[in-house]
């Protein structure tokens, strides 16, 4: 940093701001008034590295005044400029002021290859006329003219105070890379701030061009090189001279056009440039990845939906046309088949299940050991069947995985289920069933609540025999109603009459990690490992003694004479000889335990594998 005190001297100064302490009539002649010019003091911080030299440009205006006093048209410090300065402002007032300008460098002697005088130094930064538009070739050294400081002096209690000089813009020095060798024909760089770019040029540029152009667009921001005579290069070097700005937020764009009309995009973000520093910066342009055409939804055009002939699924917009078919078409695709021929995702964004209580899906789905991956449901208020699908009749369901969550209200009596919110009428299920779909339903008015990892509600002759079904995930029921809760890690409840054999030889695997839990304030709480609440005499069969139970498992109620159930099988086992929820052959089958699995009953009864049990345990 420079400190300067100006007096009046007869050669320029390189680095002095000089200013008259007296007028042409003396000042003891005046009676010490404070007519004249005083003596000022400069503060000058260091200029950057490639400053080659320091002129001083005033202009002065009164304090009701827009229109200048005058202003040092040679920007050059010497007698000649005090002479104007004095003859100009010889009397200063109270409240006028000095806005005084010190550029970097030699702006008369960097004239462009046209010969013609670019700006003097001085220029107001606010002014955006006067952005140039340039011919020839130009180097670094040519942002000199455009990089200045600004101070501001006030003439208070007779004397002109300090003029402390800030720097205005910072230099940034882009090396573009691109990814091949390419001609280039033009260069864009533009921003979403306003008025950042005051002066562009690049390096590099043949020092026999001749057609060398600036362009700048207010409107949209951009400054564009329109380069001629390049060769084939793979890195271009610009200089950007601009307005500091923080880029978190904001961004620079870079373009670069070839001779073919090809253009490669690069920007920079997140930098936050600093008024008189020199930034040297990396960017790699690349050519725009074209979009990927939409897929199309038509299902229909894959195939003739038949058995030999299945309608083929790839994408995901195939998966909602057919959702959108099911209620607003009003199909339940009852003879029709599907086959899932890749791995599709829903990308998170809200899934509406297939079918409807009205109008449940009839057909048949070959998952074709393909996962949908990515689905979300999520309901401020429902009720009747939530899941991939919402309820199914007489429909074949095999071979499929689907991941993803359910996050919902529940306003009635509701099945919810990772993949089937209720299997009625004959649905069957086999060959590989996965689930790995996260749960979390919250009850707030009426309606038995039925959860299951995998189904939420099988009924109505509906079966899983012969069946692989596994879960991993977290099931979270909070039942704020008025009756009760049944969930199950594969299975939240079954209904049916006469008994069904529904999971005859079904092996059913609830993996480590998963957790699976309920809460019912007034009803009360069935939870079991695999299956929820087969009522007494519905369930024939119990699953293979193949199956696992590696889950925890949670419940509790707080409503008197409700019970709390939990069991590593069926949750319905306060009457084990009855329902077989419970049954000893499994008693000590290494697949199935209960460890880290609590149930609570508040005011009623807490049972754990079929026997009662203290209220905590």
């Amino acid at each position: 940093m420079k400190t300067i005190n100006f007096i009046q001297c007869s050669i320029a100064l390189a680095t002095t701001l000089f200013i008259s302490s007296c007028s042409d009539d003396d000042d003891s002649a005046q009676g010490g008034s404070s007519q004249g010019i005083t003596t000022v003091e400069a503060i000058i911080p260091e200029p950057m590295l490639w400053n080659t030299d320091n002129t001083i440009a005033l202009y002065a205006k009164k304090a009701d005044s827009e229109k200048n006093l005058f202003y040092t048209e040679d920007s050059q410090v010497s007698e000649a400029t005090f002479e104007a300065v004095k003859k100009a402002f010889p009397t200063p007032e109270e409240g006028n002021y000095i806005r005084a300008f010190y550029p970097a460098g030699k702006a008369k002697e960097k004239a462009n290859a046209a010969s013609t005088p670019l700006l003097a130094p001085g220029t107001d930064p606010t002014d955006t006329q006067n952005i140039l538009t340039q011919k020839g070739n130009a180097t670094q050294d040519h942002l000199s003219a455009f990089y200045y400081m600004y101070g501001v002096s006030a003439f208070e209690n007779g004397a002109i105070n300090t003029i402390e000089f800030q720097p205005q813009m910072a230099i940034l020095t882009l090396k573009i890379t691109l990814p091949a060798e390419v001609i280039p024909t033009t260069v864009d760089i533009s921003t979403n701030g306003k008025n950042l770019i005051k002066s562009v040029n690049c390096n590099n540029y043949p020092t026999s061009a001749a057609d060398f152009k600036f362009i700048t667009n207010e409107s949209t921001n951009k400054v564009t090189l329109n380069l001629k005579d390049f060769k084939a290069l793979q890195q271009l070097e610009a200089n950007v001279l601009l307005f500091p700005v923080n880029l978190s937020g904001k961004q620079l764009a870079i373009a670069v056009t070839d001779e073919s009309g090809e253009v490669y995009n690069g920007t920079l973000e997140g930098v936050a440039l600093e008024k008189g520093q020199q930034y040297t910066l990396e960017v790699t342009v690349a050519k725009k990845e074209e979009p990927e055409p939409e897929p199309d939804e038509d299902y229909t055009k894959t195939g003739e939906g038949t058995e030999t002939s299945p309608w083929i699924i790839t994408n995901a917009a195939q998966l909602r046309a057919i959702s959108r078919d099911s209620k607003e078409a009003g199909k339940d695709f009852a003879g029709k088949h599907f086959k899932l021929d890749a791995d599709i995702s829903l990308d998170g964004e809200d899934w509406e299940p297939i079918g409807s209580s009205t109008l449940p899906f009839a057909g048949t789905w070959n998952g074709n050991n393909k996962t949908i991956s990515d689905m979300k449901i999520s309901a401020v208020s429902t009720s009747k069947g939530i899941g991939f699908f919402a309820h199914t009749k007489s429909a074949k369901i095999t071979n499929l995985t689907v991941t993803g969550s359910i996050d919902i209200t529940a306003t009635d009596a509701t099945q919810t289920g990772g993949i089937i919110g209720q299997a009625a009428n004959s649905t069957i299920l086999s060959g590989n069933i996965r689930s790995e779909v996260n749960i979390t339903v919250k009850a707030t008015v009426k309606g038995d609540i039925k959860t299951g990892g995998i189904i939420g509600e099988l009924t109505s002759s509906s079966s899983v025999a012969g069946c692989d079904l596994s879960y991993k995930g977290d099931i979270e029921v909070d039942n704020q109603g008025t009756d009760n809760a049944h969930t199950g890690g594969i299975i939240g409840g079954m209904v049916s009459n006469p008994a069904i054999n529904g999971m005859a030889n079904a092996k059913c695997v609830v993996i480590q990690g998963s957790t699976i839990s309920t809460e019912s304030k007034t009803g009360t709480a069935w939870l079991g490992g695999f299956l929820g609440n087969a009522a007494p005499g519905l369930l024939a069969e119990l699953p293979a003694t193949s199956s696992q139970m590696s889950g925890i498992l949670s419940a509790k109620t707080y409503n008197t004479n409700k019970d709390a159930i939990i069991c590593y099988a069926i949750g319905w086992s306060k009457n084990a000889a009855a329902t077989k929820g419970f049954n000893e052959s499994f008693k000590d089958n290494a697949n199935y335990n209960l460890e880290g699995s609590t149930v609570t009953s508040e005011k009623g009864k807490a049972y754990k594998n079929g026997e009662e049990v203290s209220k905590t345990e």
